[in-house]
C-alpha cells in the first residue's frame, strides 16, 4: 500500500467498519473484543489529547506502535502484513482521532456529529418516474367538457355556458 490515495481509502473502510461494529455492540449491549475501541469517559478524550499531540510533534516511531498494537488487536491483520510507512502511520492515527471523536459523540446521544467527518454515503440513484405528457389547458377544459356532456352531467346548453367561463379563465391565465 504504497499509493497514499490507497492508504486514505483503506483507513476510511477501516473508520467504517469499526464505527459499524461499535453501533453493534451498543445496540446489543455486548462487550467489546477490544478495550481499545470502546468509550470510555475521560480516558477516550484523554486519548484523543495524546493523539493529537503525537501528530503535532510528528513522532511517527510512537505512531508506528500504535498501529502495531492495532494490528496486534486484530484491527488490520497481522502487522508483519502492514506498511509501517510514515504515511500508513500518519493516516492511522488521524482516523484514529476521528474513531475517537465520533464515538465519544455517540456515548451522548450526537449522531450528526459523524456525518462532518464521514465522507457521504453513495446513493443509489432512483428510478425516474415516468412523465405524463403534458396538455395545455385549453385541451384539458376540452376533455372536461367532452366527459361531462357523456356522463350526461351537462346539456348542450349549460355546457355553453360554462365553457364560455372557463374560457375566460383561460384566457386570464
Amino acid at each position: 500500500m504504497d499509493d497514499f490515495d490507497q492508504i486514505k481509502v483503506f483507513m476510511n473502510d477501516w473508520l467504517k467498519r469499526f464505527l459499524k461494529e461499535n453501533e453493534h455492540i451498543a445496540i446489543n449491549n455486548l462487550t467489546t473484543p477490544s478495550p481499545h475501541t470502546q468509550y470510555v469517559p475521560g480516558d477516550t478524550e484523554r486519548i484523543i489529547e495524546t493523539l493529537k499531540t503525537l501528530m503535532v510533534s510528528k513522532d511517527y516511531e510512537t505512531m508506528r506502535e500504535y498501529t502495531i498494537m492495532a494490528a496486534e488487536d486484530g484491527a488490520f491483520g497481522p502487522p508483519d502484513s502492514l506498511p509501517l510507512s510514515d504515511e500508513f502511520a500518519h493516516e492511522f492515527i488521524k482516523t484514529l482521532i476521528a474513531y475517537y471523536r465520533i464515538i465519544s459523540h455517540r456515548a451522548e446521544g450526537d449522531y450528526t456529529f459523524e456525518k462532518s467527518i464521514l465522507p457521504p454515503e453513495s446513493v443509489a440513484p432512483q428510478p425516474t418516474q415516468e412523465t405524463k405528457p403534458q396538455i395545455l389547458l385549453s385541451e384539458a377544459l376540452k376533455r372536461y367538457k367532452a366527459d361531462r356532456i357523456a356522463a350526461k352531467r351537462w346539456s348542450e346548453g349549460s355546457a355553453k355556458d360554462i365553457m364560455s367561463t372557463l374560457n375566460s379563465l383561460t384566457d386570464v391565465l
